[in-house]
């Protein structure tokens, strides 16, 4: 049980944290200026399990999609990922879409008023709902983010793991003590900013810190040792094979994700069945018409369970996906509508974008190159060499139209040497010929 704390030690503890905060706590972030409960929420959301630095880079662009709960309640979720995509942990941005939605719903043009009303909005737990009351409410609010609890494990010399059902019941405590009725915004900001500037994880600076005289972790020498870790688990790791479709010409197929698991409802390269985790090369156990695709690279990404081990191997012919939703993407180009994409996979088509230059045989001068021969042998290597992305895709345009208007059967040898004949002279900038025996359609 925790002892009582007695008045004149909270009293201390507020008043100092707030002399501290007046001097040199952050006032300048983009969610201090024209504070709203909403804009907060946010705010809030994003910084969980993430960086500053990297929210920084989001939530404008978020808030000015985005600017009110209205706004992003009306908005289908397709339209939302793209703005969180690059984030991670994507079933934040799902819970904050129910969530917005739940307000509007429940509330109309009203808002939660108190902490159990905001405990349910799906998404928010205790220590967020405190934070939009007194950092986006101005009310008394508790916080305990993980900050917070390093700050007051380390002040109190709070030994039980990290995470723990009493190491977490006992900082409860403590940070209901110690939040004061008055100046709320102002207590709750300087509780996250002391420990995300000066009580940090590695390498804290107490001589900086405006409580170091009464805290238990310095007197005792385990400023470093606390909070105590949980034990460390093994990380299970996951095997993935991924297919890098593309048709040569700066696009790459990418089919969209379900609602749940991984990445939900972000779009990625068709992976192959799940068993094929089995095994570092699948091509000996997978049915598949064609040449071996050649292996791409291998990429390796980091969950909060797991690590995903993916696979790449690069497919230049059409692959059939099947009922699901799916689109080509641009790489090539800079004028690409927004796609959501998870990190891993932005990392992969921005590698893509950066393209070799080719003395294009159609063109006469260096444009960008294909990515890999478009099909496997000597011609395909040829084309690969002479031919830019431009032409090819100009060809790929070209080649239905000879398909469609000579009503050509392309599973039969004649047409498949008819349009290689008609390649090179399209290559060449040369009239294109009619396939032997064309009897033009009747009138």
């Amino acid at each position: 049980m925790v002892k009582s704390i007695p008045a004149d030690t909270r009293e201390y503890w507020v008043e100092r944290l707030l002399a501290w905060y007046e001097c040199s706590g952050r006032k300048d972030l983009p969610w201090q200026q024209h504070v709203t409960p909403y804009s907060v929420w946010v705010s809030e959301i994003m910084l969980q399990q993430t960086q500053v630095s990297t929210v920084l880079r989001y939530f404008e662009r978020f808030m000015h999609r985005f600017p009110t709960i209205h706004a992003l309640s009306a908005a289908p979720i397709e339209e939302v990922l793209p703005y969180w995509a690059g984030l991670g942990y994507y079933r934040r941005a799902h819970l904050l879409h129910n969530g917005a939605r739940y307000v509007v719903q429940e509330y109309g043009c009203g808002l939660p008023a108190t902490l159990e009303e905001w405990i349910k909005v799906p998404g928010i737990g205790r220590s967020t709902a405190g934070a939009i009351l007194a950092l986006g409410m101005n009310r008394r609010g508790v916080i305990l983010d993980g900050n917070v609890q390093r700050l007051l494990a380390r002040w109190h010399a709070v030994t039980d793991p990290k995470g723990s059902s009493a190491f977490l019941k006992r900082l409860w405590q403590l940070a209901e003590t110690y939040t004061p009725e008055h100046h709320a915004r102002e207590y709750g900001q300087v509780m996250m900013d002391l420990g995300a500037i000066v009580c940090t994880s590695h390498q804290p600076r107490c001589d900086l810190c405006p409580v170091a005289d009464g805290c238990q972790a310095l007197v005792q020498g385990l400023v470093q040792d606390l909070p105590t870790p949980k034990a460390v688990k093994a990380v299970p790791l996951r095997r993935r094979h991924a297919l890098l479709v593309h048709d040569g010409a700066g696009r790459a197929l990418l089919i969209r994700r379900p609602g749940q698991g991984i990445w939900p409802g972000l779009y990625v390269f068709p992976e192959l069945p799940e068993w094929t985790e089995l095994y570092e090369d699948p091509w000996d156990h997978v049915v598949f018409s064609g040449d071996r695709p050649p292996f791409m690279g291998r990429l390796q990404h980091r969950f909060s369970h797991f690590q995903l081990d993916w696979y790449l191997w690069g497919v230049t012919s059409w692959l059939s996906v099947g009922d699901v939703d799916s689109l080509w993407y641009a790489y090539a180009y800079p004028q690409q509508p927004s796609v959501a994409v998870p990190s891993p996979v932005a990392r992969i088509l921005k590698e893509l974008a950066v393209t070799r230059q080719v003395l294009c045989r159609k063109y006469q001068k260096e444009l960008p190159g294909l990515v890999m021969p478009p099909f496997p042998g000597p011609r395909g290597q040829k084309i690969f060499e002479q031919v830019s992305q431009q032409a090819w895709q100009e060809w790929l345009r070209h080649q239905t139209m000879l398909i469609n208007e000579n009503h050509l059967n392309v599973m039969e040898s004649s047409t498949q040497t008819f349009l290689a004949e008609q390649l090179e002279k399209f290559l060449d900038n040369a009239d294109y010929d009619r396939p032997k025996g064309y009897v033009p359609p009747k009138p």
